[in-house]
């Protein structure tokens, strides 16, 4: 059986991606920090990997569950960060001000998974958006002033639709399309 690369997404509309990019100018050329590529900016609600071609409309239901009265969330994006930590920042992301609707549409979809076979994320969720991803060790300096140094900011975003993605791994970073968008209702 054919298998692909997916993960479940909150995509940005354009306004807020652009608004983002603003902040990432700051980050350009830094030694080792790849930019994430401007289509390629959203919110990660759960990566489930390697799946087979079949299982995609078990999970489109599952989704649809558990999209089931949940309407819209508007989010606050208002703060910056790294994973693991500043002083180690493999991943630079922009954090999501802690909201109640966005981690009930997590438990949702984290136990309708669960309930088709799909292992529950065993860490806390930590809604972001991914900016960033430094390879080396060459910034790390650079990247801890540049995140300290951020001015305030905050980016608000309607989200009205969960996306069901399917990543292709290229030579030149994953290249990432809608198998299904499922709208909150």
């Amino acid at each position: 059986m054919k298998k692909i690369r997916s993960f479940i997404a909150l995509n940005l509309d354009d306004e807020v991606k652009k608004k983002i990019c603003i902040i990432c100018k700051k980050f350009e050329n830094l030694k080792g920090l790849k930019l994430v590529e401007y289509e390629n900016l959203h919110i990660t609600l759960k990566f489930l990997g390697d799946i087979d071609l079949g299982q995609q409309h078990e999970i489109i239901s599952a989704l649809e569950n558990a999209c089931k009265n949940i309407d819209e969330i508007t989010i606050k994006v208002n703060k910056m960060g790294a994973f693991p930590n500043l002083h180690n920042p493999r991943i630079v992301w922009l954090g999501i001000e802690p909201n109640s609707k966005i981690n009930k549409l997590h438990e949702n979809i984290e136990n309708n998974l669960y309930n088709i076979g799909f292992e529950r994320d065993g860490k806390r969720f930590h809604p972001h958006i991914t900016i960033g991803r430094n390879k080396t060790n060459h910034s790390n300096r650079l990247i801890y002033k540049k995140i300290v140094d951020t001015e305030d900011f905050e980016i608000l975003s309607v989200i009205t639709k969960v996306s069901f993605m399917k990543s292709t791994l290229t030579s030149r970073g994953p290249v990432y399309n809608i198998i299904k968008d499922i709208k909150l209702t």
